[in-house]
């Protein structure tokens, strides 16, 4: 058996990341706001990831519909498009995470599940970031300065850790049977809206 390469790490990293945001636009609102509480926008490796998971937080946190049409009018409104380049990277990749193969019938604690892996993909990635910086600045950093830098990478590693601790213990607490019935009015209000179209 051989081990994952990067490219094959990157993929899955995408992949999760793309099920995260798939999620949170099609679960109930409640399980998307207990979600983003715990999660943040530099948890994610890709950067139209981060922007549109950036978007649908503060979307849920203010209690507006998150789907696919508002993450987009809203990135446009805050000024966050900022060339037509840029606008085609973000309607792909929202295109692409709407698409996923669960959709509108995504299981709502896959939402938590999403998230919860999203962050554990980051505290790893962490360790690695900070070896990077902590090798850099044994080279370039006064001597004086090593021991706070490295304090200062384990600082934002223990951070992550903890919201992942957080966010762990949140997604435990997500029972499906709390939310089946708002799950189902949902997805019934977006037949009818579909069935109107």
């Amino acid at each position: 058996m051989t081990e994952p390469s990067s490219a094959d790490m990157l993929d899955i990293t995408a992949e999760v990341e793309a099920a995260y945001v798939c999620a949170l636009m099609w679960t109930a609102p409640s399980i998307a706001l207990a979600s983003v509480v715990h999660i943040e926008a530099g948890d994610f490796y890709h950067p139209a990831a981060a922007a549109v998971f950036d978007v649908i937080a503060e979307l849920v946190r203010a209690h507006r519909p998150a789907g696919p049409t508002m993450v987009l009018a809203e990135l446009q409104r805050r000024g966050d498009v900022t060339s037509a380049r840029h606008l085609t990277t973000i309607t792909r990749y929202l295109t692409e995470a709407t698409a996923m193969p669960q959709g509108p019938f995504i299981d709502p604690l896959r939402a938590t599940a999403y998230g919860c892996e999203v962050t554990a993909m980051a505290y790893r990635r962490a360790f690695t970031v900070a070896a990077q910086q902590i090798a850099e600045s044994a080279d370039t950093l006064a001597e004086a300065d090593l021991w706070e830098d490295m304090c200062r990478c384990g600082r934002r590693i223990r951070g992550i850790r903890d919201r992942l601790i957080r966010a762990r213990a949140a997604a435990a607490d997500t029972s499906p049977a709390d939310d089946v019935d708002k799950q189902l009015a949902h997805l019934r209000a977006l037949t009818r809206q579909n069935n109107e179209s």
